[in-house]
């Protein structure tokens, strides 16, 4: 079975459904009536002696490939608008907001509900906690009131751009915090980024507003739901979000920049919201931006960090070229770049900048859809052969050691599942060979989410969360799997966005430090 992506509206968010092709939603047809259901799934019966099953998804039912940690997978409510499915996207994230418990607990969303759940799969008390809108996007942690307490930001969204989507910012407990849920009059589709712009103690949040016609804003919000920064902080954008914001000390003076891609510019704005000079660059004339901007410190002999993006070919019909950039603080490309990488491209999922090979150097690692992953040094040379993938991937990749040789290896999302349900986690060395004991056989589709991985417990290993979602059961699920996999290395990857701040800026302690 594959899944697909639907565009609800003209350059509408992502909806997850079952179809024949790549515009058809879930429809209540024969698919979505299968009541497949495994004995082994917490909290659900097992497979009905009558159950009106099609042919090719009669037969033994072989509910997970490998072992999962004890307690896991994780049930979770369905995001579901009408007859769209809004599958969660992009993982979960690691924090610790019980510190009477030991390890890291683990914070996924799905539908109206944010989850916090203990290494051993079991909710903490007050969780989960319902929210506002669809949680489609991954929920971002920080201080964002600054009492020295971590809180879950959520985005809610709906289904299209003339519809309500709602910012919610819950404490440690799962209670709403004062001043919120607050309501934004247009789409938010992608996770909220965090970062103390104004050196407050108190992180601000940095949102990104679809608006129709295609365009959008960009919004910053103190921790009371309150604007920040006036005036100085209310820009629209001029075509719509990509990706979450970017945020790190991109000059070195020690305060913020931060950093958005549209489809026709790449800006940098400082911590009091002036353009940064050089900014915006505009992509160039037959070129659309797509995934997202990274802040990467790719020449370590200096105290700046870089910026790198991708775009494509404004095409019609048919492939697409694709390309890198990087440039340097003052927005003027780097030598070598930008880099060609593919001519038979259908886009581009979001940025990734990681110590690949371990020598110490950032490189930059770019998800070409279909089912291509590029490695570019610093320098802008392809680094080897594309990782080729066995299925079309949606998701950024995950950088991180799973066999303990200090090298990366690279995690990559699928959009298929076998006929029983089963979907795939995929995993290659950088030489484009496969991880041993991969790919996962998580109950559901990847399809948008590529793992998350943290030392949830303390053992020195890593453990792997996938979230899935699976058309073929009543009512539609998602699940949140969890195995112990590799060894804590350099972790520049390792969730979506770099860091729960979601700040795209890996090594970058000014954005990522809670």
């Amino acid at each position: 079975m594959h899944l697909c992506w639907t565009r609800c509206g003209l350059l509408a968010a992502l909806a997850l459904c079952a179809c024949d092709d790549e515009s058809t939603p879930l429809d209540g047809g024969a698919e979505a009536g299968i009541d497949l259901l495994s004995p082994d799934l917490p909290g659900v019966d097992g497979l009905a002696a009558d159950a009106d099953v099609p042919d090719q998804y009669t037969g033994d039912i072989v509910f997970f490939g490998d072992s999962q940690t004890a307690g896991w997978p994780a049930q979770m409510t369905p995001g579901i608008t009408g007859k769209y499915l809004l599958s969660p996207m992009d993982g979960v994230a690691f924090f610790d907001l019980d510190p009477a418990r030991p390890g890291l607990e683990v914070i996924a969303s799905s539908g109206d509900r944010v989850y916090a759940l203990g290494a051993d799969g079991a909710p903490l008390a007050g969780w989960p906690a319902t929210v506002q809108g669809t949680a489609q996007a991954p929920p971002s942690i920080g201080d964002v009131d600054g009492d020295g307490l971590p809180e879950v930001v959520q985005v809610g969204r709906g289904l299209q751009y003339s519809d309500t989507s709602y910012l919610n910012v819950l404490d440690e407990k799962g209670q709403a915090q004062s001043g919120w849920p607050k309501a934004i009059p247009n789409l938010v589709f992608r996770a909220a980024t965090l970062a103390d712009l104004d050196g407050d103690g108190a992180m601000e949040i940095i949102v990104q507003i679809g608006k129709w016609p295609p365009a959008g804003d960009l919004a910053v919000y103190e921790g009371d739901g309150t604007d920040f920064g006036g005036t100085a902080w209310q820009h629209t954008l001029d075509s719509y979000p990509m990706a979450p914001a970017a945020v790190g000390d991109l000059d070195g003076d020690g305060k913020l920049e931060v950093g958005y891609l549209t489809l026709g510019n790449v800006t940098v704005r400082q911590a009091d919201g002036n353009l940064r000079s050089g900014f915006p660059v505009a992509a160039e004339v037959g070129h659309d931006n797509e995934g997202s901007v990274v802040f990467a410190d790719l020449d370590p002999t200096t105290s700046t960090l870089e910026l790198v993006w991708a775009d494509v070919t404004d095409t019609a019909s048919g492939p697409a070229t694709v390309r890198l950039w990087a440039a340097g603080a003052d927005g003027k490309p780097l030598a070598g770049f930008p880099v060609t990488l593919s001519s038979q491209a259908s886009g581009v999922a979001d940025l990734v900048a990681a110590d690949v090979d371990g020598d110490g150097t950032l490189e930059v690692v770019v998800p070409v859809k279909p089912s291509s992953i590029y490695v570019v040094s610093a320098a802008g040379a392809i680094v080897g052969q594309p990782v080729a993938t066995a299925a079309q991937m949606h998701a950024s990749v995950k950088a991180v050691d799973l066999t303990g040789d200090g090298k990366l290896e690279l995690l990559a999302d699928n959009n298929t599942t076998d006929k029983t349900g089963i979907g795939y986690l995929e995993a290659y060395h950088a030489d484009g060979s496969a991880v041993a004991d991969f790919p996962l056989r998580p109950f559901g589709s990847t399809m948008g989410d590529s793992g998350s991985l943290a030392d949830l417990d303390g053992d020195g290993n890593l453990e792997l969360a996938v979230v899935t979602t699976s058309t073929l059961v009543q009512p539609l699920t998602s699940w949140v799997s969890l195995w112990s996999r590799g060894k804590p290395a350099p972790l520049d990857w390792p969730i979506y966005a770099a860091d729960v701040r979601r700040s795209n800026c890996p090594r970058c302690a000014s954005a990522s430090t809670p």
